[in-house]
């Protein structure tokens, strides 16, 4: 069932173009993963970049419904087992908001809503802190939940066509699948994702 979510959200976004408004964002991000594990670190958030399309489906006067699908690159830096691990995940987020456009601020948007993600790709950077050597190696998706879901919730300034947009994003679902490797256990570390994002875009 999740799997026909993204050829869905094409479907309905492509029918309704006759009376909405589509657009195109792209910007920076700030991620960190959260984990209770008592292994994980001195955790770092990591700089990503996002882009991707918008569309825009007026209710009335002052709300709208704005289906997005944006590439995401998120991860972290943190310590485990003696070493630094970069992570890098990359993402397409699927957030379906609820737009509110005040009366008396009419540049001025919030918006709120869940936000579906599908992991595309994982990739690591290992630094041994005793030897200082690096090893990068593609991770196995295998490991990692397929698709997480979450909140997103921000903050945009409209000009006649272009916006300039702030949003926070947390994933609720636990990314890392248990396993367990040489009768070590791994996946129980309540791994989950949180990101800040600054963008700009253009509406057509």
């Amino acid at each position: 069932m999740k799997k026909r979510l993204f050829p869905l959200f094409i479907i309905l976004a492509f029918s309704t173009v006759g009376f909405s408004q589509l657009g195109i964002k792209a910007g920076v991000n700030l991620s960190t993963l959260y984990s209770n594990s008592e292994d994980i670190s001195d955790k770092q958030a990591a700089f990503g970049y996002q882009a991707g399309l918008i569309l825009g489906l007026p209710v009335d006067n002052r709300f709208s419904i704005q289906p997005e699908a944006i590439y995401t690159r998120k991860g972290a830096s943190y310590d485990a087992f003696q070493t630094q691990i970069d992570a890098a995940f990359s993402y397409v987020d699927f957030p379906v908001l609820l737009v509110f456009k005040p009366e008396l601020m009419p540049s001025f948007r919030m918006h709120v809503g869940p936000q579906f993600s599908w992991l595309v790709d994982v990739e690591y950077e290992f630094t041994n802190e005793l030897t200082g050597s690096e090893t990068e190696i593609d991770g196995n998706k295998n490991n990692y939940s397929e698709w997480d879901f979450g909140l997103a919730m921000g903050i945009s300034i409209h000009g006649k066509k272009s916006f300039a947009e702030l949003r926070f994003a947390q994933g609720f679902k636990d990314i890392e699948k248990p396993r367990e490797i040489g009768g070590i256990q791994f996946g129980n570390s309540n791994i989950k994702n949180f990101t800040l994002q600054l963008s700009g875009g253009l509406f057509f």
